[in-house]
């Protein structure tokens, strides 16, 4: 894992006293500003206790939109597990947010038999990270046998029915249904005489309902979502024939109803419609996407596979772009026994344009095989991208397969015979460095060079050593070169990453890095974490600690969350750093928020005790 490296300064140390000063020492603990406008939902809670904080939530959804509705908030988070109190219904003009730990890790049930969420008119709705499933519309009613009425019609969207503004943001919406329509009622036959009553004609079969997974007539916006195995109803069967008397006049057969359309989503709006980054597939045989007024924009979605949304769109669909399965070896060629990252999924569309936001599908299960290796760290994607790394196992050309769906794309890999071994660590300016290489095939004696080195550092040619004291921070981009005997040298590049030494020098702090956030520094020195575009939520930040001078007894990692600019939460552990090299945090983050990490002796509430920057 690739991380970054830095030492804490002295100029943290202002800030570290106004933080300490108003905390007591109770070991590990987290210290944040709160939220007032966040209602908490958890499977363990309980509506008639709880007040919707995190510390006491309440237990169903319905409860925690009730508590928006009174003027409690905005948001609703849902807390993992499955929730199966439906229908529920979002009224009365409020704005909400209904927010989950993931996709696939809170779920709303309809149990087949509830339509999961309806929203009314007026209703601005959000809803993120989370799965709606079985939903189930109403089925129409049956006709009146004798009276020979028509089936009603069946109801429309089985997950979510939208009447108002509606933006679904990394969700997954499967296995919903519209409702079928109902069958005609019998009509009455009669005979052939003048005095004979007229017949009634048997009733039609009711239409079946649309929008299997969304129906809407409002505004909708859907961004990296999956829309998955969501149908129409079935149009409901037309009554048999009425039969007549002696001599029959019987009375006419119903006709069947004809079955619903947009198994995914159907609009029947105006207004903005548009469905992106999104996977969809097997919603209904055609018109997976339906618009039956307005237009909606489908552009750059994944349907399944390399060929685009052929035939299963509807009317006044814009789907003129598509994501395609593409997979990409970070290094090629690579060496024998080495390993390369691959990048599988949907990163580009048909026309060869790179995708570089963060609205792609995430959750897809990628599969991966290769002929001359092994791959490892299969995982589903995550905007978009799903990561594994190829280890080589011989030389030649490997081909890495990767499948979705019905969709398998492939790369190859050049390996090379011979290889080149090397992890290197952070320096540290004036201090000894050291960073041994081994050579992989060929054969022995080596014999080792290296451009770019920093001043002050050397190679040994001969053992493939890297030493010396460096003179100057920054990072150097090197090439490390071998002459393994085969006829031509074997090049790898490296970064080496030089710090200034600060504070007391006890202990180099490195930030892991991690998808949710990027590792930097401000304010000069201190390692920051900073979290990336579209993250928000409750995440963990976490950094190794390296003992280089050390402390005597227990030292305190502190780590401050950081928003516009001002500290609005704390947290720190006491412990001794020489035998703890990993510590973590987690904080209830927003886009663009800071979390700065460093190491200090002690904290007091005394105004006394001034901590010490180890």
């Amino acid at each position: 894992m690739k991380r970054t490296s830095f030492k804490v300064g002295s100029l943290i140390l202002a800030l570290v006293l106004v933080v300490a000063l108003s905390l007591p020492i109770t070991g590990v603990m987290a210290i944040e500003t709160t939220n007032t406008s966040i209602i908490y939902v958890s499977l363990s809670g309980n509506n008639a206790t709880g007040d919707g904080t995190e510390d006491n939530p309440y237990q169903t959804i319905e409860k925690g939109i009730e508590a928006v509705g009174n003027g409690g908030g905005d948001t609703v988070h849902i807390g993992e597990g499955t929730y199966r109190n439906t229908p529920l219904i979002i009224s009365n003009n409020i704005t909400i947010t209904l927010i989950g730990e993931g996709y696939d890790k809170t779920i709303i049930d309809g149990g087949n038999k509830n339509r999961v969420i309806t929203i009314e008119n007026g209703c601005d709705v959000r809803i993120k990270n989370l799965t709606i499933q079985n939903g189930q519309a109403p089925n129409g009613s049956d006709g009146v046998d004798s009276l020979g009425t028509d089936g009603g019609a069946g109801g429309f969207g089985g997950g979510i029915h939208n009447a108002g503004t509606l933006v679904v943001t990394g969700c997954a919406i499967k296995n919903n249904s519209a409702g079928n329509g109902g069958n005609g009622g019998v009509g009455v036959g009669s005979f052939d005489h003048p005095s004979a009553p007229t017949p009634i004609d048997s009733g039609d079969g009711g239409v079946g309902g649309s929008g299997g997974g969304i129906y809407s007539t409002g505004s909708l916006i859907v961004t990296g979502s999956i829309i998955e195995n969501n149908y129409p109803g079935d149009g409901g069967a037309g009554a048999e024939q009425a039969g007549g008397g002696p001599d029959s006049w019987p009375g006419d057969a119903g006709i069947n109803g004809v079955s619903g359309t947009g198994g995914g989503i159907q609009s029947a709006s105006s207004l903005e419609i548009s469905i992106r980054g999104c996977c969809i597939l097997d919603n209904g045989d055609d018109n997976e996407l339906y618009a039956e007024a307005g237009n909606m924009v489908a552009k750059d979605n994944w349907w399944g596979s390399n060929i685009g949304p052929d035939g299963v769109v509807g009317n006044n669909i814009d789907a003129s772009t598509w994501l395609v399965l593409t997979v990409e070896a970070s290094e090629n060629p690579t060496s024998l026994h080495s390993s390369t990252f691959i990048n599988a999924g949907f990163t580009m569309n048909n026309l060869g344009q790179r995708m570089i936001d963060d609205s792609l599908p995430t959750g897809k299960i990628v599969a991966y095989s290769t002929n001359l290796g092994s791959v490892e760290g299969m995982a589903p994607t995550v905007n978009g991208l799903a990561k594994a790394t190829f280890t080589s196992a011989e030389t030649g050309i490997a081909t890495i397969s990767v499948t979705v769906d019905s969709e398998t794309a492939s790369t190859e890999v050049t390996i090379k015979p011979t290889g080149i071994q090397g992890v290197i660590p952070t320096g540290v300016v004036g201090k000894s460095f050291i960073a041994i290489f081994t050579g992989i095939g060929g054969t022995e004696p080596y014999s080792w060079t290296a451009i770019g080195l920093p001043d002050g550092l050397t190679m040994n040619p001969g053992t493939g050593e890297i030493s010396g004291t460096p003179l100057q921070a920054g990072t150097y981009a090197i090439q490390v070169q071998l002459d393994a005997n085969v006829g031509e040298l074997v090049s790898r590049g490296y970064e080496i990453s030089i710090i200034e030494e600060s504070g007391n020098g006890a202990y180099l702090i490195t930030p892991v890095d991690d998808d949710t956030y990027i590792t930097g520094i401000s304010d000069g020195l201190i390692p920051t974490m900073t979290v990336n575009q579209g993250f928000s939520g409750f995440t963990y930040f976490s950094v190794q600690i390296e003992t280089l001078k050390g402390h005597s007894g227990n030292e305190v990692c502190v780590f401050v969350h950081i928003r516009d600019n001002q500290q609005i939460g704390m947290s720190f552990m006491k412990a001794d750093l020489e035998t703890v090299n990993s510590v973590g945090a987690a904080f209830n983050v927003r886009t663009g928020d800071a979390v700065k990490a460093y190491i200090v002796d002690n904290l007091s509430n005394s105004p006394a005790s001034n901590p010490i920057v180890l």
